[in-house]
């Protein structure tokens, strides 16, 4: 993929994991917090990280992933749509629409988490966050083989 807006989205998603992973270190993770499911758990995992003076960290990777989020949307988004370029297939088209949404529902879980780190989450806050978060890995889980598929299959052919 030679587009300068794959670049930039790449680049974006490569460095913005690793800093997530860098940010990201004390226990319980993001991902446990994002699935955390009543409002009990998350002020728990709350309450661990206020302890250990992880709050200002957890905040920055909260409001980071924002920018993270058009990383790897966009880059799966744009090798989607490469591959239904080459084939017509509809279906790899329609397909490729799946990282925005889970990139939506992303965003929408990063509020909800939001309020629960600023201690002004419900337990809607925590179900918001639990079921956005459920689905969009549900969804990027394909998207992301498909991704790594249409890959393989390109290099194959220009080995050949």
């Amino acid at each position: 993929m030679k587009s300068l807006a794959f670049k930039i989205c790449f680049t974006i998603c490569l460095l913005g994991g690793a800093i997530l992973l860098w940010v990201d270190q004390a226990k319980p993770g993001i991902i446990a917090f994002e699935l955390a499911r009543t409002i009990e758990n998350g002020n728990s995992m709350v309450a661990q990280w206020e302890a250990v003076n992880a709050i200002p960290f957890k905040k920055f990777s909260l409001y980071f992933d924002y920018l993270f989020i058009i990383g790897y949307a966009g880059s799966l988004y744009i090798l989607l749509r490469e591959w239904y370029q080459i084939t017509g297939k509809s279906w790899i088209k329609t397909f490729s629409y799946v990282p925005i949404v889970a990139g939506v529902l992303d965003g929408v879980e990063n509020l909800g988490l939001l309020q629960i780190i600023y201690n002004q989450g419900t337990q809607f806050s925590a179900s918001l966050a639990f079921y956005c978060a459920s689905v969009k890995f549900i969804i990027l889980l394909p998207s992301i083989l498909l991704v790594l598929y249409y890959l393989v299959q390109k290099y194959r052919l220009s080995r050949s």
